[in-house]
């Protein structure tokens, strides 16, 4: 029987929530719930609001909704389900299925409830609709976090398992599969409501359809090393599990194995483990159309490793077949067939049983007289059927060429395998070892850093051996751009610090003292860029751009220049600003002409200057302030130099070497030319050099050639310049920290210009410190140690510890130039100073009181106590409850104090005081009534009855009903009390008295008529008179319609047998075309109008009017003339439609530049099916930015949405869409402008990065007082090299951390080699333990003992820690020992190398 886990909870369960990039908030204080969420659109807010949920409870949701119609219907998704610290949300239940898939009727709200049932985060989503508002898909997106110990995560679920799965195997993949597939089926049982899905169902509600199965073993088997694939047959709805196991795929399927069938001879649960396609398809017939088409990715074709091949049952059941195998082969019987034992079987179990047993048949070894036969068994539905192969007896061998069946290794020999041409029988010879066989071109082993050297060697080519290992160089620092640490004054020179940016180094520069210029204007303009406005950010040619800037002088401000910059093409746009005296700003205008390229134009810079000459200049950033310029008929796009690509193939040269730079550069068009500039720093020589195209590397190349009248020295590549064939220009600048150089040397010379060197790393009284000198060209450093300083103690004591009444305290001689100490010596602790005390419990009658004292330095109290005070009774009596007509009362006399009583007295119950009384049930003709009388105190009531009236019937007739011509009527006697009545008598019913009331004469189209009515009850019949009658009559004019009273018709259109005519004012019918009223109409030769049909090239409608400017019902269109439309555009009702050579409307495709959909109108501003946008005049876009539904896409040349790339500072994603706050498959993060972020923090999903200043995630590098790992985390509760980042990521100081392992310093650096406290920190920085430092001795727990034996009862420490020496001392023939004034007692003490005993005299034993 299976075995499901039961789960105890606790009634009590910590649950969090955590709103992931969403806006809702705490609910209002009128609602009753703890959380809303909202979203809003055309009028319609939908309101989702719940309380804070607890796992494995219900926790319902109350959706509602307001604004427009106010008749609602809700939907609510199937939640899905991640676990903490992921973002790979699963649907927890089937969303295709059942409640998921449903609206509600019409309603003002609707509660929903939903069971979390795991560790982790749940993603809920609520519809609304509201048809008649507009709105068909209005939705909230809401994400709750829960965490509970006694609820688990998916993922600590999978690990548990996967834990104890390990203890539990013996590690192979097989034994980790079989046993968590057993382990699974004890989890749940399959869900027949089809409803859930998942991992998270199937693990935590024990209950899942396939696919839940399938999820929870992939969970499983991936965290155990597995790898594993999905198995999904579409044509039967199914999936299972593909694993490989020691190489090989096979089939599992989870859920066909959770079965309790025991109806076969063998284990049921495991039939469906590890098997083949070929098998699994006889289960599961639609992956035959699977696994059978090319590129299937998890081909099964082994059997090995499946459960009854592995358990050794298969192979039982081939025992079983064994003789009748054997007899066949003993008759020499080469083909035969043998029936299976399992027929009765259904077919998709003895198919696969059969499978299995055909396999391990094939895998046996079969003879004959003592040789070995070839036997193939196969299955064949209910039979097996076998080809046998018989050995040749072979005389003499006939070897083949032999194969390898053992590659030799460089170290190891090989084996070669020879088969002989008759028999088949092998002989195998030695292959020689092949030896190393190593490169000539060298391997870099370990990258060289600026901190540490490399190392290359020659590597085998066929093994990992190595050969010259040879040690790299230190590469040289890489320095920032450097910061000032000092302002330079007009009296003191600054200091500017430079960081290396892959090791933290620095490195400082002198900044020149400021020249004098007290007597001169020397402020420059202030430009406030708090002011700064563009009136728009997104703009097309002919729109024109607002500039407002606040620029301010001391003395007057000369000119204001502000340029833009276009971040593809570079080029630059120059404004000048003007003063407005009226905004008392500088303001501009940017036009943008036809000349104006596309793309982000961003403010470069604003240059203002005074009178006086001086110039304040801004730089600003690409992302500071910017505007999007569409211009689709100017191609803007500048070539692209891809700078992080800039390579030289070596660093170092000489005469006659040529150096090889290459580089990627693209563009949307053409590049016409590219040329890179070489510079060389100390002689400010430059060369320019031509780039050209290689078609294999897809590189432009260069050669940089050392001629013999080159200087020496530093080269640096000093920048590169693209023209593309419409001359937009890509220029790339270099600077010297770049790296990019060429080192030009003769002789190995060393060219570097070494300065005079700083201190970077100060001596300090044990660490030499360094002296580093740089090459003022390209910023090489090298490094000169200085010797270490040594300790410089004060004479003076420094108190390192305050005594208090608790504590004792301690003093040392401090080094003036670090931590250490000398001469650590103890303060004695202070006596306690109680204060007057307070009385902290009252005494009562009956308790005693406390007052308490307290110290008024260490807060330790002492208490005394106070008498309790006895009870004081009153005199006075004190009802203590009233007496009443129910019930007694009593009184006593009470403690003045407390609630104590005393003499408790009874006080007689009172009699009832009734009222006067009430009818309260009034009597009538046949019943009796009620008079009540109520307690005019306790409200007890009693009654009376009064006895019925009796009737009283008058003696005149009531008529009940009059009688008429058509109904006899009544009458009777009735009483004056009530509604009874008596002698009911019949009026019998009057006859009808008929009058003519009119007459309807009768027409050529109507019957005439007579009206009767009768006077009496108004009823009324009728008498037909017959139509007159009408025929056909004709001459040679034409022909007439007569009536039988001799006229005609001559009025116009008029109906006759269904048929419609127009007769003339002479009678005749109209024949041929007729105007009537503005309209024309048709009528064949027999005067019949044509309707809902064709006239030549024109459509009549149903009233036989010609159509103009209009649809016929078959699909054509009828122009102002009437005649249908071919090869044209037309207008109608606001849309556009193409009637084609035919004159049908054209649909579902392109008319030119334009789009007609499904219903033949021409599409506007919206995508085609085919991707392509249309505009609002129908034309499809083309290098241009679009805005549909609040999303931006981008239409290249050719009109097809741009995916998976940067167009400018924006990066379009998969589905075409400018991606906004997240990051893109590049790994930058774009904002929610849709630009990439550079240089700040930023918050993804509850997580912080670093961008650095290329936008990259910032990996493996301090960022101020963070550090941030490979993976661009910040370090938290880590150590960082010698620093230990705290739980907030900053890195700590002056602190215990690590669990209290280690202290840092004040610089952040962990302590070694000193006192901290009363503990000490070894060489590694850890607290000493059980050991001497110095005179003091650290205990267990690492604080130095006071007034103890230690070190194993060999020594004594004093009051002050430090060691006393211990000496004999005899009393008579007696022996004490002693350690200062201590003597030992009542102890055992280790005294050179000897253990002695001491009584609780003192006296040793």
């Amino acid at each position: 029987m299976k075995k499901k886990g039961i789960k105890l909870f606790s009634l009590l369960i910590s649950t969090m929530v955590f709103i992931c990039n969403i806006s809702f908030v705490k609910a209002e204080e009128t609602s009753s719930y703890a959380y809303s969420d909202s979203a809003t659109s055309n009028g319609v807010t939908l309101k989702v609001e719940w309380n804070e949920p607890v796992l494995g409870e219900p926790t319902t949701f109350h959706v509602s909704a307001t604004g427009g119609s106010g008749i609602y219907k809700f939907n609510m998704e199937a939640p899905s389900y991640t676990n903490p610290d992921e973002l790979a949300y699963e649907s927890v239940a089937d969303p295709s299925r059942g409640e998921w898939t449903k609206y509600t009727s019409e309603c003002e709200s609707q509660d929903y409830t939903f069971t979390m049932m795991a560790t982790g985060t749940y993603n809920f989503r609520f519809h609304v609709m509201d048809t008649k508002a507009g709105v068909t898909y209005l939705r909230t997106n809401t994400y709750i976090q829960v965490s509970s110990p006694n609820y688990p995560s998916v993922n600590s679920i999978v690990q548990n398992a996967v834990a104890k799965c390990n203890s539990e195997t013996n590690g192979s993949d097989y034994s980790k599969a079989l046993w968590l597939h057993d382990w699974l089926l004890e989890q749940l049982d399959y869900d027949n409501s089809l409803k859930w899905s998942s991992a998270e169902s199937a693990l935590t509600r024990s209950s899942g359809t396939c696919q839940a199965y399938e999820r929870a073993y992939a969970k499983l088997l991936s965290v155990a090393g597995i790898e594993n694939a999905e198995t999904r047959d579409t044509y039967d709805g199914h999936t299972w599990n593909a694993m490989k196991l020691d190489g090989k795929w096979y089939q599992v399927d989870c859920t066909w194995d959770d079965s309790s069938e025991n109806y076969y001879n063998f284990n049921r649960t495991h039939l469906y483990f590890a098997l083949s396609d070929e098998l699994m398809a006889i289960a599961h017939q639609g992956h035959n159309k699977i696994y059978t088409v090319e590129g299937y990715a998890t081909p099964s074709n082994s059997l090995e490793h499946n459960y009854f091949v592995q358990n050794g049952d298969a192979q039982q059941w081939v025992e079983s077949y064994r003789n009748r195998i054997q007899e066949n082969l003993n008759n020499k019987n080469t083909e035969f067939s043998i029936q299976a034992d399992n027929s009765t079987y259904p077919p998709s179990i003895y198919g696969i049983q059969n499978g299995i047993i055909a396999y391990v048949m094939n895998q046996n070894e079969w003879f004959v007289n003592g040789k070995k036969v070839e036997l193939a068994a196969k299955t064949n539905d209910k039979q097996f059927d076998f080809i046998v192969t018989y050995p040749v007896e072979c005389t003499n061998h006939d070897w083949n060429e032999g194969v390898i069946t053992t590659e030799p290794t460089c170290t190891t020999k090989g084996v070669k395998t020879f088969t002989c041409n008759n028999c088949k029988t092998t002989k195998t010879e030695e292959v020689n070892a092949l030896g190393h066989d190593y490169s000539k071109d060298w391997t870099i082993d370990k990258k060289a850093t600026c901190t540490e050297e490399g190392s290359k060697s020659h590597h085998c080519t066929r093994c990992d051996s190595k050969s010259d290992i040879t040690s790299i160089s230190k590469k040289e620092h890489e320095w920032d751009n450097g910061t000032v640490t000092k302002e330079s004054t007009n009296k003191e020179t600054g200091i500017k610090t430079y960081k290396c940016k892959n090791c933290n180094d620095t490195k400082t520069e002198v900044i020149p003292v400021k020249k004098d210029e007290s007597n001169v204007d020397s402020e420059a303009p202030v430009i406030d860029m708090s002011t700064l406005k563009l009136s728009s950010n997104r703009v097309v040619v002919g729109d024109k751009v607002q500039i407002a800037l606040k620029v301010t002088d001391n003395v007057e401000v000369s000119k204001v220049l502000i340029s833009f910059r276009n971040s593809e093409t570079s080029k630059l746009n120059n404004i000048e600003l003007k003063f407005n005296d009226k905004s008392n700003l500088y303001e501009g205008i940017f036009s943008v002409t036809e000349d104006i390229s596309s793309g982000s134009w961003y403010i470069y810079d604003i240059e203002a200057y005074d009178a006086a000459g001086n110039q304040n200049l801004k730089l600003l950033d690409e992302k500071d302030y910017s505007i999007i310029v569409d211009n689709p008929n100017l191609d803007s796009e500048a070539p692209v130099i891809y700078k992080d690509t800039v390579k030289f193939n070596q660093g170092t040269a000489t005469t006659g070497d040529s150096v090889m730079l290459s580089v990627k550069i693209i563009d949307n068009v053409e590049i016409k030319k590219a040329k890179f500039t070489m510079y060389n720093e100390e002689t400010n020589k430059q060369e320019s050099h031509t780039l050209e195209y290689n078609k294999k590397s897809g590189l432009y190349e260069g050669l940089f050639t050392i001629k013999s009248n080159m200087p020496s020295g530093h080269w640096f590549l000093f920048d590169i310049e693209v023209y593309d064939t419409t001359d937009n220009y890509g220029l790339e600048s270099f600077f010297i920290g770049d790296k990019h150089w060429i080192i030009v040397t003769r002789n190995n010379k060393d060219v570097h210009k070494w300065n005079e060197g700083i201190v970077t790393t100060e001596p300090s009284c044990t660490k030499e410190g360094i002296k580093t000198f740089e090459c003022s060209i390209c910023n090489k450093t090298k490094i000169q140690a200085i010797n270490a300083l040594g300790h410089d103690y004060s004479s003076d004591w420094t108190i390192d510890k305050k005594a208090t009444c608790t504590e004792s305290g301690s003093k040392s001689h401090r080094c003036t130039r670090c931590d250490s100490k000398t001469d650590v010596t103890v303060i004695p602790k202070l006596s306690h100073d109680f204060d007057d005390g307070v009385i902290t419990t009252n005494p009562t009658c009956t308790k005693t009181g406390v007052k308490t004292f307290t110290c008024k330095d260490c807060k330790t109290t002492k208490t005394e106590e106070l008498k309790a005070l006895s009870h004081d009774y009153s005199k006075e009596w004190t009802i203590d409850k009233k007496a009443t007509c129910k019930e007694s009362g009593s009184k006593s006399h009470h403690c003045t104090r407390c609630d104590s009583k005393s003499d408790v007295t009874v006080i007689p119950k009172l009699s009832h005081d009734f009222d006067d009384g009430v009818i309260t049930t009034s009597a009538t003709c046949t019943k009796d009534g009620v008079m009540t009388f109520t307690c005019k105190d306790c409200k007890t009531t009693k009654t009376e009855v009064i006895k019925a009236l009796g009737h009283d019937y008058s003696k005149d007739w009531t008529i009940d009903k009059k009688a008429t011509c058509t109904e006899s009527g009544s009458k009777s006697h009735h009483c004056t009390r009530c509604d009874e009545k008596t002698s009911v008598t019949v009026i019998p019913k009057l006859s009808h008295d008929w009058v003519l009331t009119s007459t309807v004469n009768p027409t050529r189209d109507h019957e005439g008529k007579k009206v009767y009515t009768c006077n009496l009850c108004k009823e009324t019949k009728e008498e037909s008179i017959p139509k007159l009658v009408g025929k056909w009559v004709s001459n040679s004019v034409g022909k007439w319609y007569e009536y039988s009273d001799g006229t005609y018709e001559n009025s116009g259109f008029k109906k006759i047998e269904n048929e419609t005519y127009y007769f003339t004012s002479n009678g005749y019918v109209k024949t041929g075309w007729l105007s009537v009223n503005n309209n024309w109409y048709f009528f064949k030769n027999s005067g019949c109008m044509v309707t809902s049909n064709w006239a030549g090239s024109y459509y009549m409608d149903s009233e036989g009017k010609m159509k103009t400017n209009a649809f016929t019902p078959d699909g054509y269109y009828c122009g102002a003339d009437g005649v249908y439309v071919r090869n044209a555009w037309v207008k109608h009702n606001g849309n556009y439609y193409y009637m084609d050579a035919n004159g049908l409307m054209k649909k579902n495709g392109w008319a030119g530049a334009y789009y007609v959909g499904a219903d033949g109108v021409m599409k506007t501003n919206t995508f085609t099916p085919d991707g392509y946008y249309v505009g609002s005049d129908g034309a499809y876009y083309r290098n241009r930015w679009i805005k549909y539904e609040n999303k931006y896409y981008y239409a290249n040349g050719a009109g097809l949405l741009v995916k998976n790339a940067w167009i400018g500072a924006y990066y379009l994603g998969s589905d075409g869409v400018m991606m906004i706050n997240s990051f893109t498959p590049d790994g930058y993060y774009v904002g929610a402008d849709g630009a990439y972020l550079r240089n700040q923090k930023i918050q993804v999903d509850g997580k912080e990065y670093y961008l650095n200043a290329v936008g990259k995630v910032a990996k493996n590098q301090w960022v101020g007082d963070y550090f941030i790992d490979v993976n661009g985390n910040v370090v938290k509760n880590h150590w960082a090299g010698n620093y230990w980042c705290g739980a907030d990521g900053r890195y700590v100081k002056s602190s215990w951390v690590d669990d209290g392992r280690y202290y840092v310093g004040s610089n952040g650096v962990y302590v070694t080699n000193q006192w901290i406290g009363d503990y000490y920190l070894n060489g590694a920085g850890l607290v000493t333990k059980n050991a001497w430092v110095g005179n003091y001795w650290c205990g267990s727990d690492g604080k130095y003992v006071k007034s103890s034996w230690v070190d194993n009862n060999q020594y004594y420490v004093g009051a002050n820690g430090v060691y006393v020496p211990g000496r004999w001392v005899a009393y008579g023939s007696r022996w004490c020992y002693y350690a200062g004034s201590v003597y030992a007692k009542d102890i055992t003490l280790n005294i050179g190398g000897k253990a002695y005993t001491f009584d609780s005299n003192g006296y040793m034993k």
